[in-house]
């Protein structure tokens, strides 16, 4: 497969020092490991002005949209070996497009700027998940011909990574894992939510000797509610339900921020009105149906 303009973004880049947000354009890399300077180090130069960023984002913002149209065209029906490195190579160019596109959702003097990286950072989804709290104050405090983009963008970003159940320790039988993803598409539908499901075998070691620690019950459940909150946020279930089975030790769990149970007007996402515990009840009956677990799931607040 030719990679064209691609290869020698990626190879420019790569070959480029990595810095942080509003320290791109810095001239001179850092020398290598081990080796010596023959001339004193220059002292650094002031931060440039915003308007000088703005070519720079633009070059990126117009990469992205070339590498996104690339990845969004149809693919051979066989995969190679190029056109798995062609992938990566696309994930590793968007994933470093992130900032710069960030910076740009700052330039309120150029709107058109402003639309061009929320229209990148709206196509990237849930991989641009950063971005998501710029969008939202972009959402609800930038010029009208940006809000509704940066909206859009905000609702794309703020994805889970996957609706449904994962299932990757095999803890459901395939139909029980069937049973439950029709039910939650029902009740998702119902709600006009997302509900986002995982399953696991066991919890990871350090969460486990945390939790035999205690013989009290009540903190042994309060480590639950504390693992099950860091699941949410690391799957991007924030802005969904998140439906947590384990098998050791037993227990089901489902957290929603209080953003998902009232309706909040400073938000740009309008929260769906229902009773949490109703879904909280509904989702126990439907695992219980499956032949999950006969415990009631407790919803969990932030």
């Amino acid at each position: 497969m030719s990679t064209g303009p691609l290869t020698s973004f990626a190879s420019t880049a790569k070959s480029a020092p990595v810095v942080e947000t509003h320290k791109y354009f810095a001239k001179d890399a850092p020398p290598a490991p081990g080796s010596a300077r023959t001339t004193p180090l220059a002292p650094a130069p002031p931060p440039r002005l915003a308007a000088d960023a703005r070519p720079y984002i633009q070059t990126v913002a117009q990469m992205a949209k070339k590498v996104l149209d690339a990845r969004e065209a149809p693919q051979p029906a066989a995969i190679n070996l190029d056109d798995k490195q062609e992938e990566r190579r696309r994930s590793w160019i968007l994933k470093n497009a992130v900032p710069p596109l960030v910076a740009g959702l700052s330039q309120n003097d150029d709107p058109q700027l402003q639309r061009e990286c929320c229209s990148a950072l709206r196509r990237m989804g849930p991989a641009a998940r950063s971005a998501a709290k710029d969008l939202e104050v972009l959402s609800l405090k930038g010029c009208k011909e940006v809000q509704p983009v940066a909206q859009q963008a905000y609702l794309s970003v703020s994805q889970p990574d996957w609706v449904g159940v994962r299932d990757e320790g095999h803890v459901l039988s395939g139909q029980a894992l069937r049973r439950v993803n029709a039910q939650l598409e029902a009740l998702s539908h119902k709600y006009q939510v997302a509900i986002v499901a995982e399953a696991v075998s066991s919890l990871p070691d350090v969460d486990k000797r945390k939790l035999h620690r205690y013989h009290d019950r009540r903190f042994k459940d309060h480590v639950l509610c504390d693992v099950v909150r860091r699941r949410s946020r690391e799957v991007g279930a924030e802005q969904a339900v998140f439906l947590f089975i384990c098998s050791d030790p037993p227990a089901v769990k489902i957290a929603a921020r209080p953003l998902m149970q009232r309706k909040d007007k400073s938000s740009p996402v309008p929260a769906p009105q229902f009773d949490p515990n109703t879904l909280a009840s509904e989702l126990g009956a439907a695992l219980k149906a499956a032949g999950v677990s006969s415990a009631a799931p407790v919803m969990l607040g932030d």
